[in-house]
C-alpha cells in the first residue's frame, strides 16, 4: 500500500515542479520582455526622453516667434509714424544717422 501512495504522489510532485517551472518561466518571460519593452521607451527612436526634448525645443521656438512676431509689428508701428510725419523722420535721420541739409554744420557733442 505504502508503494501505491509513493506512486501517487511522485506525478503530484512532479506536476508541482513543473508548475513551478512553468511560472519561474513565464515570470522570467515577462521580466526579459518587460526589460526589453523599457529599454525602447526610453532609448528608442520614439522615445520618451526624445519626445520630452522635441517638445521643449518647440516650446522655445515658438517663443522665439512670437518675440519676432512682436518686433516686426512694433517695427511697421514705427514705419507707419515716419511716414505720417516728415519731422519725425529728418529728426531721427539727424540723430542716429548724422546727416544734415546742404549748408549746414554739425557739431557732435560727447559726453
Amino acid at each position: 500500500m505504502d508503494e501505491i501512495i509513493n506512486e501517487q504522489q511522485e506525478p503530484n510532485l512532479e506536476n508541482g515542479t513543473e508548475k513551478k517551472n512553468k511560472n519561474i518561466l513565464l515570470i522570467v518571460k515577462f521580466v526579459i520582455v518587460g526589460f526589453v519593452a523599457a529599454l525602447v521607451i526610453v532609448f528608442g527612436e520614439n522615445s520618451v526622453l526624445r519626445s520630452c526634448k522635441e517638445t521643449a525645443k518647440a516650446n522655445k521656438l515658438n517663443k522665439e516667434k512670437e518675440e519676432y512676431e512682436q518686433k516686426i509689428n512694433d517695427t511697421k508701428a514705427e514705419i507707419n509714424k515716419f511716414k505720417e510725419d516728415k519731422s519725425r523722420l529728418e529728426h531721427q535721420a539727424r540723430e542716429e544717422y548724422l546727416m544734415r541739409k546742404e549748408n549746414e554744420d554739425v557739431f557732435i557733442i560727447e559726453n
